[in-house]
């Protein structure tokens, strides 16, 4: 009998204590979804790399969602790999500077206008290839604090060129881009799309590439184009040559020809009918 009893006093403490677990599990649950309802804003990024281009503005996505003023709070760019990594700061309503690394000065700026919607994006103006990195956005309020990660990729590109030069019956034409980062490559096509094997040549000045390619064609109507392109920052540049046939080239040189000895030939006579009158 008191077995029995001892036995019915265990079960019942311990579905007591199952219940009151998870009463306190539902409290928490209940209090953490009345918190994110209340103070749930997060900071939003791009999911991937942005891509700037050297000698270009770019800017570095950071907002708030849902949107709020942040123009009360301390808004922190920074780059945590250099030794002084502060690129922007703004605290207490205004710019600080005076901690500022000394390669953003007059680079970096944010949207004061936006910060009361929440958007805390950093635009960098006149990239160079240093720029290049993972660039930490850091929302700071009330002692508290969040940020994310941006990644800045840097590309740099230039417009190819192609010089011409004549070799007996065939004219040589070499395609010239300098400047690029990273390493490109080069590809030269016909009229019709084909692409044409070609002599190549890279190099490298500093951390910027150069390339060179030439073809030989022969002097017969065609249209040929220098493409450049570099798959990792998914950018390209072209430009194109247009070679005359021989025969066609020709013949403005035989018409002007005609033409000045039609023009002599007028002259004697106009002269010639002038003495003959005298």
């Amino acid at each position: 009998m008191i077995h029995h009893r001892l036995s019915y006093l265990s079960d019942h403490t311990l579905k007591t204590h199952r219940m009151n677990f998870r009463g306190l599990f539902e409290l928490f649950l209940f209090i953490s979804l009345i918190s994110a309802t209340k103070g749930g804003a997060k900071l939003i990024g791009p999911s991937k790399p942005v891509l700037g281009l050297v000698g270009d503005d770019v800017i570095l996505p950071c907002s708030l969602q849902p949107a709020e003023s942040v123009a009360e709070a301390t808004v922190e760019w920074l780059r945590p790999d250099l030794s002084n990594s502060n690129v922007f700061i703004f605290r207490d309503g205004r710019e600080s500077y005076q901690d500022q690394n000394p390669s953003f000065q007059q680079r970096a700026t944010l949207f004061l206008q936006q910060l009361k919607n929440g958007n805390m994006s950093l635009k960098l103006s006149r990239l160079q290839l240093s720029d290049a990195g993972d660039y930490t956005c850091k929302w700071i309020k009330s002692g508290s604090q969040t940020s994310i990660q941006v990644r800045l990729a840097i590309g740099a590109v230039s417009e190819p060129k192609i010089y011409a030069k004549r070799e007996g019956t065939k004219v040589a034409l070499q395609c010239e881009a300098k400047n690029w980062y990273p390493q490109p490559e080069m590809e030269w096509t016909d009229g019709k799309g084909n692409i044409i094997s070609h002599d190549s040549n890279i190099t490298k000045n500093g951390q910027y590439y150069s390339v060179h390619g030439t073809i030989k064609v022969e002097m017969t109507e065609n249209v040929y184009t220098c493409t450049v392109r570099q798959q990792n920052i998914n950018q390209s540049r072209e430009t194109n040559y247009t070679v005359v046939c021989q025969e066609a080239s020709s013949q403005p040189i035989i018409w002007a020809i005609v033409f000045g000895l039609l023009l002599m030939i007028v002259i004697s006579v106009f002269v010639a009918y002038k003495a003959f009158k005298t």
